[in-house]
């Protein structure tokens, strides 16, 4: 007669002292101190009722044990398969939120207000367009006077239009013209309508109010130093005060006995510290005229002896729309590049701008938005 078959759970523990998985028999065993205390296996088995030596194991008992082996690999390897998906499916989600931009949401999970002003959302020429005071075209007809002499190296550049040489400077009033042409007060700049700045952050804000202070801290350092020390030594402890506030300046050089140029962090540009060896005093309305008359024909007198240094080495002054002038360096360099620029086909006027910012400009979109507004090719091409 068949004897009948019946399941049976057999409880092993994994920590057992003898090598391998016990046998059948033995895990069935009713000896509770078999379970050592240690983690345990259920293990399903059908198995005969009768007994079955333990120091004897079946060819059934072996196959049993390849079988769990194999399944514990299987759970293993489906273990740190899971472990690997899991840690790409973050990191594509990452991926994608960064792609995305940052998560403005507030913590309501609504999306949260924007505070940043409508020139910072912008970038390049628009956001310059956002911040210059000239909104409209620099677009300007002049007519050059021709000197019979003056000035005959260099060149000069206003508004985009360059002038022929020789060079003769006048003075009228707080006015400066190179050979009867306006170049300061800029004549663009006074057409515009007067506007208001834009909004500053606090942040700029703290940083513009800060920049005052400072300025006035140096003027009374200058106008007080020199009553004991050199200049140079005064000049040199200003330098140092202006370079202590690393959040509103980042750089800091002298261009004359009373002028210092200071490059803002908050908007870029360079500003000019004009200094004067009287200390500030209240002046009345008339008196106030009178005195920026002065100052403005000494600034007119500083920048033409300036200009002169840079015409003499057969450099480029530039006078810009905007209102500021400088050296531009070498027109042979230079002037090439904007006669290919403009003379491309195919280009629109903000791609001629980006251009002549880029690769001529310095940087500065104040420099290609005169040239490109009011390009000659007769000018330009005089001294190529």
């Amino acid at each position: 007669m068949v004897e009948p078959r019946s399941t049976r759970v057999a409880i092993v523990p994994a920590c057992s002292a003898e090598a391998g998985l016990p046998s059948i028999g033995r895990a069935l065993s009713p000896n509770p101190g078999g379970l050592g205390g240690g983690p345990c296996r259920l293990l399903f088995s059908r198995c005969p009722k009768r007994h079955q030596s333990p120091d004897i194991p079946s060819k059934r008992n072996r196959t049993m044990k390849i079988k769990i082996l194999h399944v514990e690999l299987i759970l293993v390897c489906l273990f740190f398969a899971g472990t690997v998906c899991r840690e790409a499916f973050a990191q594509g989600t990452s991926d994608k939120k960064s792609e995305a931009g940052p998560d403005v949401r507030g913590q309501n999970g609504k999306e949260a207000k924007d505070a940043r002003l409508p020139w910072e959302k912008e970038t390049g020429l628009k956001q310059h367009m956002m911040l210059t005071r000239i909104k409209g075209s620099r677009k300007i007809d002049i007519h050059p006077v021709k000197q019979a002499e003056g000035i005959t190296t260099g060149l000069v550049i206003a508004y985009g239009h360059v002038i022929s040489p020789p060079y003769k400077f006048e003075y009228q009033g707080k006015k400066l013209f190179v050979n009867g042409v306006q170049v300061r007060p800029s004549l663009v700049l006074e057409r515009e309508p007067r506007q208001l700045l834009p909004l500053l952050t606090r942040g700029q804000a703290e940083a513009t109010f800060k920049g005052t202070q400072i300025q006035r801290a140096a003027q009374e350092l200058y106008s007080s130093g020199l009553k004991t020390k050199p200049l140079k030594e005064v000049q040199a402890e200003i330098v140092a005060l202006v370079m202590k506030s690393t959040d509103v300046f980042l750089r800091a050089e002298w261009i004359s006995d009373r002028a210092l140029n200071a490059k803002e962090v908050v908007s870029g540009a360079v500003s000019e510290m004009r200094f004067s060896a009287d200390p500030p005093v209240e002046l009345t309305p008339k008196e106030s005229q009178r005195r920026e008359e002065e100052n403005a024909r000494w600034e007119n007198e500083e920048l033409t002896s300036r200009m002169r240094r840079v015409l003499g080495a057969g450099h480029c002054w530039i006078f810009l729309s905007q209102g500021t002038a400088g050296d531009q360096g070498e027109f042979g360099i230079f002037g090439p590049k904007v006669n290919q620029i403009m003379a491309e086909l195919g280009l629109t006027r903000e791609q001629r701008i980006e251009k002549i910012k880029a690769e001529v400009g310095r940087g500065r979109y104040e420099f290609a938005l005169d040239v490109v507004d009011n390009y000659d090719p007769a000018e330009w091409k005089l001294k190529e």
